[in-house]
């Protein structure tokens, strides 16, 4: 009788909750068929069975609350005896799904539940501050276009924040650190988390070594992440860390707005639309594009003056995009 068991999800994620399950007891499976769909850290993971056979049982239903390494089936043959074990038993104690005397209302999505918590967690535990910048976009615009034309595909404005970002990280690099219990410990490398709206939430996959692309190689990566985000096929590599955030509201006309950050990581960037203004550019009144960045800090890692110096570092490479790597 083979054990199915929780999969490591990531170094922060301590639980995750059972969506649904695809296969049914009776079931014949292969080692590839997905069995079921697990809500953690605002993304939906598919779980393998990893044995081929029979479905004999489950032992974890829909809405049970699990962690990394817990049973939640048996596959096996016909004839063979299932281990006895209470359903949705954790090794701490806890059991089964979570419900209404637990505090938490039957009408929340497990996803909504995640971000609910972090998002808490975030404005109660990090020391936020909030710096603002306009950035002058009317040569980001023609540049955009260009690239797009000669790659023969849509590069986004989030593509090349993505590269000002991963430049910046690499000329300011404290920034590229996060606060821990034994104090400010820096990132191995420099990876860029992009906020993705889904059906249901929102999730957040990563660029990895994002300074080491073009602007049209971190495209064609975040085009495919974007695509597994939608239909739910995210893997824990997927979303897994990440040096900062990027979320883009823009395209809802929102000019500008303050982001709260991703529990882990520093800092995160919000980034509104781009749009027409009138300027004053080059000493003579003009109409230019223009948008608008915030980057939410925590104090205990960025102090103001780093931080300043790193959006000014995003601000001059998206003012003059050349100074990207464009591919």
């Amino acid at each position: 009788m083979h054990e199915v068991v929780v999969p490591w999800l990531g170094q922060a994620i301590e639980e995750a909750t059972i969506l649904r399950w695809l296969k049914r007891e009776g079931d014949v499976v292969s080692g590839e068929d997905v069995l079921l769909e697990v809500a953690a850290d605002k993304v939906t993971v598919e779980v393998e069975a990893g044995f081929a056979g029979v479905l004999r049982k489950v032992v974890a239903p829909v809405g049970t609350v699990v962690s990394a390494g817990e049973v939640i089936a048996y596959i096996g043959g016909p004839g063979e005896a299932i281990p006895r074990r209470r359903a949705g038993v954790r090794a701490h104690g806890r059991r089964g799904p979570r419900g209404a005397g637990e505090g938490r209302p039957g009408t929340l999505s497990p996803m909504r539940r995640i971000v609910a918590r972090r998002m808490t967690e975030s404005k109660t535990t990090i020391p936020h501050y909030y710096l603002v910048t306009r950035v002058d976009a009317t040569r980001l615009a023609e540049v955009r276009l260009e690239l797009s034309r000669k790659c023969g595909e849509r590069i986004s404005y989030n593509d090349f924040i993505i590269a000002a970002c991963a430049r910046a990280l690499r000329e300011v690099p404290q920034v590229n650190c996060r606060w821990t219990e034994k104090g400010i410990e820096p990132f191995p490398s420099i990876d860029i988390g992009l906020a993705v709206a889904v059906e249901e939430g929102l999730v957040v996959p990563v660029v990895r070594r994002a300074d080491a692309l073009t602007v049209s190689g971190i495209a064609s990566v975040t085009r495919d992440l974007v695509e597994k985000a939608r239909i739910k096929r995210l893997t824990p590599e997927d979303y897994r860390g990440g040096s900062l955030s990027i979320t883009n509201l823009g395209m809802y006309g929102i000019e500008f707005f303050i982001p709260i950050i991703n529990p882990g990581q520093p800092a995160i960037l919000g980034v509104g639309q781009v749009a027409e203004e009138p300027v004053v550019h080059l000493g003579t009144p003009a109409v230019r594009s223009v948008t608008r960045l915030t980057l939410s800090c925590d104090h205990r890692v960025i102090d103001g003056a780093v931080g300043a110096r790193f959006l000014e570092e995003v601000r001059t490479d998206l003012e003059e995009p050349e100074r990207l790597p464009l591919g």
